[in-house]
């Protein structure tokens, strides 16, 4: 079961923005999270990889949504035999992608 924490942008229209908020307060594959200007927080808890995209697609397409970022992805492992098992996680950053680019930018200019 993915889980998946994203941060989504909203409109700065009035209407459209609470459309959005109202479709993600009413989605109960969605939690709400901390707003803050224009961006907000969302938890997606969805059966499987197939069902985040689509949930996905369908918050993308409102009009009260201008973007989507994922902050974190995590599966749960499907075997129940272990329940000791910790999830396996990705997560984007973008300082850490700053962060390595800079180091292969230094380490390119030190060359041989």
């Amino acid at each position: 079961m993915p889980v998946s924490g994203w941060v989504v942008t909203l409109s700065d229209r009035p209407a459209s923005r609470a459309a959005a908020i109202r479709w993600i307060d009413q989605e109960p594959r969605l939690e709400r999270g901390v707003i803050s200007g224009q961006r907000m927080a969302v938890v997606a808890d969805t059966t499987h990889a197939a069902a985040d995209r689509e949930l996905w697609s369908q918050l993308e397409s409102l009009p009260g949504v201008v973007m989507i970022e994922v902050a974190f992805i995590g599966f749960e492992d499907d075997d129940d035999s272990d329940d000791t098992a910790a999830p396996t996680a990705i997560s984007l950053h973008r300082p850490a992608d700053r962060l390595l680019q800079t180091e292969q930018t230094e380490s390119a200019s030190h060359g041989p």
